[in-house]
């Protein structure tokens, strides 16, 4: 049950890929990574959340020259704006937004897509994000998803830190 898992060797071995080959993701992924998203958990199940699919070169070097930590943007065949409506959960839009995030980013590792997310929302470049995407005044720019075909491989790290788990209190 605990060895082979599928879901747990994805969480353990998904990483942050910033390199990719140019080579372009096909439809039918890219639609179920999308999908992934509208599976998330979301609080009361307002589902608050929205994706911008980008595939437009020129938008794209836009928005890695608004982004400081997403200069590897131009060299990815594709980006997620992953977005969340304040007007309907208030501010648990950003929890449901994690939440679809991550779902995204594991349903690209499982199809072997590579993928890092870039955090947006509460930031200075939440504005421009908004501006720039279009956005209505209640929607709001959480994270930017860059996709691409891996051009480079990570090992698995034990991530567990014992000393982190608190049984009943801390």
């Amino acid at each position: 049950m605990l060895e082979n898992n599928p879901v747990l060797d994805a969480i353990r071995s998904r990483r942050s890929i910033r390199k990719y080959t140019g080579e372009p993701i096909a439809e039918p992924v890219r639609r179920a990574i999308l999908e992934a998203g509208f599976y998330a958990p979301s609080a009361m199940n307002r589902r608050p959340f929205h994706f911008v699919s980008i595939t437009d070169r020129e938008l794209m070097q836009k928005l890695s020259d608004l982004h400081p930590y997403a200069k590897m943007l131009p060299q990815a065949d594709w980006a997620i704006i992953v977005c969340g409506d304040e007007s309907v959960s208030g501010p648990f839009y950003m929890d449901d937004c994690a939440a679809a995030t991550q779902n995204i980013l594991l349903a690209a590792h499982s199809l072997g897509v590579g993928a890092v997310w870039c955090g947006v929302d509460h930031t200075e470049r939440q504005q421009p994000f908004g501006e720039l995407l279009g956005l209505p005044e209640h929607i709001k720019a959480y994270s930017l998803i860059v996709l691409g075909m891996p051009a480079e491989e990570k090992e698995t790290l034990d991530r567990v830190e014992p000393d982190k788990i608190h049984e009943n209190r801390w």
